[in-house]
C-alpha cells in the first residue's frame, strides 16, 4: 500500500515537473525569440527581423525603401499572456529616423508572437512595424 502511493506521488511530481519544465522552456525560447527580434531592428537588420514572421503570412516587404530607416531603440512598454500561454502580445515603443531628414519618429507598435507547437518556436503573427517610407 505506502509502495502504491510512493508510486502514485512519483508519477505525479514527474508530470508535474515535465510540464514545469516545458512551460520554462517555452518562456526562455520566447526571450530569446523577442531579443534576437529586437538587436535585428535596433541594428536596422530587416531582412534578420523578417524571419520572426509567421511562415503562413504573405507580405510583401519593401527592403529596398526600409534600408533608408535607421532604428534607434525598442522599448517593451506592457506584455500580456494569454490564459493557455501560446499567445503573448506586446506593445512596444520604436523610435526611428529616416536617412534622408534624420528627423525622430516614434511609434507604438502591437506585437501578436504565437507559439508553434509543431515547431517549437515563436512567430510574429501581427506583421511587420508599420514605419513611415513616404
Amino acid at each position: 500500500m505506502v509502495r502504491t502511493k510512493l508510486a502514485v506521488f512519483a508519477l505525479i511530481v514527474l508530470i508535474v515537473g515535465c510540464k514545469t519544465i516545458f512551460e520554462y522552456h517555452k518562456e526562455d525560447n520566447f526571450t530569446e525569440t523577442t531579443s534576437a527580434y529586437k538587436h535585428a531592428l535596433i541594428w536596422s537588420d530587416f531582412q534578420t527581423a523578417s524571419a520572426y514572421l509567421s511562415p503562413e503570412q504573405v507580405e510583401e516587404i519593401d527592403f529596398e525603401k526600409l534600408s533608408n530607416i535607421k532604428v534607434t531603440d525598442y522599448e517593451v512598454k506592457k506584455a500580456t499572456v494569454s490564459d493557455n500561454e501560446l499567445k503573448q502580445t506586446q506593445i512596444v515603443k520604436i523610435s526611428y529616423f529616416k536617412k534622408s531628414d534624420m528627423i525622430v519618429r516614434t511609434f507604438n507598435d502591437e506585437e501578436v508572437w504565437e507559439f508553434d507547437q509543431t515547431k517549437n518556436a515563436w512567430f510574429l503573427i501581427s506583421g511587420f512595424p508599420e514605419f513611415d517610407l513616404k
